[in-house]
């Protein structure tokens, strides 16, 4: 991947709540360039890069919120909330074409091993899937799947779409969208979840954002509670966006923090990103986290951008 990103200031209003979501898409190709290599700065042995943004007008990217990456780490879908549409990059920064369908503020992706496109509704309660060329192709609504259907969050794994659900619950989809079980329900208690806003599926384990409560949860395939991570253990405002790396390092986004957090095994604080910031990656409502090689991506919501950063080859 080249270390080339614009690194750009977008500014926006300021948008306060735990269930704000992500953005949309349809397809009009652009081909863009990217440009202006920062100088190098080190955060604990992670580097940042720059960003993929646009040239601070706001004409690409608009309250970006949710990411995925397709199964060859060939490009990157990010969610425009502020234009309904979803944007489509090359992993080296390059803004290929948006995909429009529609959209009533997109704010969950997910991309399967078809390379078929998922991309959750918030507010209109379905999950929309897109093929390879960015055709729609079916809808997915709660009477289609037998389930209320609020998606905050999506990933894939093992053919299997795992929705983060406002009703605190976790869906557990086939690729066809037909509900396989699901397990949680609203609370605080243990196991209960209140506004999951990021799931991430890593081997045998759901990790959960457990956003209202302010806590991670991990659970196994089955729903098993495995560990609760609450405020007496890890700091957090508003957790949400969330990834694993292949080592099982935890990159969590803390929105109302407005930092990157990553965790060890031990869901121990091993560094902090973008709260202080460096040459730019001053993060503003940081909403998605995606690990890509070795490279982290972060949706820098109100800047309108995603950050990149090099992780230390032993960490991606």
């Amino acid at each position: 991947m080249s270390n080339r990103y614009p690194v750009l200031m977008g500014t926006a209003a300021l948008l306060i709540g735990i269930f704000l979501i992500a953005a949309g898409a349809g397809f009009a190709d652009w081909q863009r360039s990217v440009f202006d290599e920062p100088a190098p700065n080190l955060i604990n042995t992670v580097q940042y890069l720059g960003a993929i943004d646009d040239d601070g007008t706001g004409s690409l990217l608009s309250h970006p919120l949710a990411m995925a990456v397709d199964r060859d780490n060939e490009f990157i879908y990010v969610t425009d909330t502020g234009r309904n549409r979803v944007n489509v990059y090359t992993i080296e920064g390059n803004f290929l074409r948006y995909i429009e369908g529609s959209f009533n503020y997109p704010n969950a992706l997910a991309v399967d091993n078809e390379g078929r496109l998922y991309v959750g509704e918030f507010r209109s309660n379905n999950i929309k899937v897109f093929d390879g060329k960015g055709i729609l192709v079916d809808v997915w609504s709660g009477k289609k799947i037998g389930s209320p259907l609020s998606p905050l969050a999506l990933d894939y794994a093992g053919e299997r779409i795992y929705v983060a659900n406002r009703t605190g619950e976790i869906l557990v989809l086939d690729t066809k969208g037909k509900l396989q079980y699901k397990f949680g329900a609203p609370g605080n208690l243990k196991g209960l979840l209140s506004y999951p806003n990021g799931i991430a599926v890593w081997g045998d384990s759901i990790y959960v954002s457990d956003s209202g409560n302010g806590r991670l949860q991990v659970f196994d395939v089955n729903g098993e509670v495995l560990r609760v991570v609450s405020r007496q253990d890890l700091p957090v405002s508003v957790p949400r966006g969330i990834a694993v790396d292949k080592r099982g390092k935890i990159y969590l986004a803390d929105t109302l923090g407005h930092r990157v957090l990553v965790l060890n095994e031990y869901y121990q604080i091993e560094m902090e990103l973008g709260k202080n910031g460096l040459s730019g990656d001053k993060m503003n409502f940081p909403n998605d986290v995606e690990i890509i090689d070795n490279r982290m991506y972060v949706t820098d919501r109100e800047h309108g951008r995603v950050l990149v950063y090099a992780l230390p080859d032993n960490e991606g």
